[in-house]
């Protein structure tokens, strides 16, 4: 696979100062296609006689098509790709060319090149099996080497070994990530218990003078616990309507790594749990203060 490059259409030439486009190269052999189950929607793919000396010839996929040729059939058109012209014989459907989708969603615009007719200096053979993979690896080998034995063979694997391998960091960033969310959250949750505990303890003498006058022990914990919720849920409220440019951020830029930059699951987690150290934070102290002689606590005030 080529990295993205600039390509020109010869029939609609952009005028002076206008970026060009840019589409994925993909260097294949006839068989490509059918080993990886993709079809072709128009035309026709690479075949034995497309060799060095014969024309030129290229393969688009549908999302190039779509975009470039919508009024017409991109079949016999020639393309400029990686400093050479190319004519268009085929288009192909869509088939994912990086392990991380496309920023915003769908398909990056590919162009398919004959590996027989273009230079490289590396390749991956592909191949379809039944069974367990694996035991064909030595024999694989044998093979290629029967046919040149200096062609180095650097690693053999599955199409899932091939995307862990690449995805590894990925994934340890995202463990990273997790733990440090983990701790966020603890230490929030230490927070809010604190502030919500201290100031519910400062009310002591409030407890004391209700409980004097002939209130039950029960409402008056009833009502410490409203309090408290109604400033979780206010907190809460102020907190959300200032995440949601946070988050707007965020999705944006985890979009291009197939991620969704919001999980629901994970927001009532955290939302759920700050509630119920709120309400723990404000009955603990409430109930406290409220099974304590109120002529003790008056006189200590």
């Amino acid at each position: 696979m080529v990295s993205p490059s600039p390509y020109d259409l010869d029939s609609r030439p952009l005028p002076e100062g206008v970026e060009k486009p840019q589409a994925i190269g993909v260097l294949a052999t006839p068989g490509y296609l059918e080993t990886l189950g993709v079809p072709v929607l128009q035309g026709r793919f690479f075949q034995e006689s497309d060799r060095p000396g014969t024309p030129g010839v290229a393969v688009i996929n549908r999302t190039l098509a779509e975009r470039r040729f919508e009024d017409r059939s991109p079949i016999g058109e020639r393309i400029t790709f990686q400093g050479d012209s190319w004519e268009i014989v085929g288009v192909v459907a869509d088939m994912r060319q990086t392990l991380f989708p496309r920023t915003g969603g769908g398909s990056e615009e590919a162009i398919y090149l004959s590996i027989i007719q273009a230079a490289y200096r590396s390749a991956y053979l592909v191949l379809r099996t039944r069974g367990e993979p694996r035991t064909l690896a030595d024999p694989l080998r044998r093979m290629i080497w029967d046919i040149d034995p200096e062609i180095p063979i650097n690693t053999v694997e599955t199409m899932d070994e091939f995307a862990r391998r690449y995805a590894g960091g990925t994934q340890i960033f995202n463990w990273i990530l997790g733990a440090f969310s983990i701790l966020a959250l603890l230490l929030a949750s230490l927070g809010t218990y604190g502030v919500v505990a201290y100031s519910m303890g400062q009310r002591t003498h409030e407890i004391g003078v209700r409980l004097a006058v002939g209130a039950r022990p029960r409402e008056v914990v009833g009502l410490i616990a409203r309090q408290g919720l109604w400033m979780s849920v206010l907190g809460m409220v102020i907190g959300g309507l200032l995440l949601i440019p946070v988050v707007a951020t965020i999705g944006n830029v985890l979009a291009g790594f197939g991620v969704a930059g919001v999980d629901p699951l994970t927001l009532a987690v955290v939302v759920a749990t700050l509630f119920i150290v709120t309400l723990v934070a404000s009955v603990v102290p409430a109930t406290r203060a409220a099974t304590v002689d109120p002529v003790r606590v008056l006189k200590a005030e």
